[in-house]
């Protein structure tokens, strides 16, 4: 498209002063021929007055004035009123079954369309599992997905699917409704609801009772199916997952484990009697080792399993934990518990050499990884960040 069909000439000026487009124009108008805008109008609004004459807008149903969009910089096509908006919405529904076969609120029932509507939410997110994404609606399904599940067990995230990939039906007030769970493990036919307790509800009483409401079908449908066989299903409320990992061991059992991914570096859950929980306690004070896949996480665990994380999870939560530092403050504060946990590493591996005559695997390989790499990356956030500090001073642009 020719740029200069797009330029526009400020109708006021003597000069007839050339703009790249009518935003430029509105700005102009603005700023230095305001004392010509009416009173209650903006530049937009004048701009447009001056460019079609009109005053006002017109409904395009009934044919009342309509106000003026400062966003849109246009007039609204509806005036508003409740009839106008029944008869747009009609022409919208009838246009809608004319091209899709069916109206708005028929489409709002379809499974599809309500995954989507949950998973549009600002709260929403995805795990990648290689052949597809795992996604999640709130911060507690998050935890346990990539918390719980990939880092803390080294779950075989290829066989979790969030939301699940069923739909159940339930009725509420004598209407059928559809109830998609937030997570499936497809292996063990289990299906997954994650609440957050109502620690932060609508404290709306018709909402709350409706939902509660709701709920109890929903978990009515769920258990009934269970006790017939046809699903395992757990919810799991207020990230307690004591119940989960009892049940995970239970069918980690009947399945010889095949789901639980085991020996590998990254993900190996096996006891390490002094190990990195050990020693980050030890030295803690300071180390938030424990806070990385979150204290409970590890004590429910315990409490089940008896098992604890491994070495090389370290590693990952230092990356994060160093691209996280906004400031010197907080870089300094992580630095110094970086290299503490490495001198503790480094104290372990000498007194196994002296003691046993052999080291840990994992035990070398996280230090060598945090040689190699970790302090490298915290090189490389320093600089950043003392430029940060230095252009912040200078009153140059971040």
């Amino acid at each position: 498209m020719n740029n200069l069909a797009r330029k526009v000439i400020c109708p006021i000026c003597e000069e007839r002063r050339v703009f790249k487009d009518r935003d430029y124009l509105i700005t102009h108008i603005g700023k230095y021929h305001k004392d010509c805008i009416p009173e209650g109008w903006d530049a937009g609004r004048y701009e447009n007055f001056l460019r079609t004459g009109k005053e006002h807008g017109t409904c395009v149903y009934c044919g009342k004035e309509t106000k003026w969009n400062p966003d849109s910089k246009k007039y609204y096509r509806m005036c508003g009123s409740a009839a106008c908006k029944k008869k747009a919405s009609d022409i919208a529904e009838a246009n809608l079954k004319k091209k899709t076969g069916m109206t708005k609120s028929e489409r709002m029932k379809l499974p599809e369309t309500q995954r989507k509507m949950v998973y549009a939410k600002h709260t929403s997110g995805k795990y990648n599992a290689g052949d597809h994404d795992i996604m999640y609606d709130s911060s507690y399904a998050k935890e346990f997905v990539v918390d719980v599940l990939a880092n803390f067990l080294g779950y075989n995230m290829k066989d979790v699917y969030g939301p699940s990939l069923n739909t159940y039906k339930y009725i509420f007030e004598g209407k059928e409704h559809i109830y998609i769970p937030d997570l499936l493990i497809q292996s063990y036919g289990l299906e997954i609801e994650i609440k957050d307790g109502g620690d932060n509800p609508n404290m709306h009483p018709k909402i709350q009772a409706v939902d509660k409401k709701k709920e109890a079908e929903k978990d009515k449908v769920m258990m009934k199916l269970q006790s017939e066989g046809k699903l395992r299903y757990i919810k799991i409320v207020n990230k307690d997952y004591t119940e989960f990992f009892k049940l995970i061991s239970e069918l980690n059992q009947m399945y010889d484990g095949d789901q639980i991914v085991k020996g590998s570096p990254s993900t190996d859950i096996r006891p390490l009697e002094e190990g990195v929980i050990d020693i980050a306690v030890d030295i803690a004070k300071g180390v938030e080792f424990l806070g990385t896949y979150g204290k409970d996480i590890l004590y429910q665990s315990d409490v089940v399993q008896g098992k604890r994380v491994g070495y090389m999870q370290l590693i990952p939560f230092y990356y994060k934990k160093i691209k996280q530092c906004r400031n010197m403050q907080e870089f300094n504060a992580l630095k110094t518990q970086i290299q503490r946990t490495y001198d503790s590493l480094v104290s372990k591996k000498n007194f196994e050499k002296e003691e046993y005559g052999h080291v840990e695997k994992d035990l070398e390989d996280v230090i060598k990884e945090m040689e190699d790499h970790v302090f490298r990356e915290l090189e490389v956030r320093e600089a950043y960040l003392l430029r940060k500090e230095e252009r912040k001073r200078d009153g140059k642009p971040k």
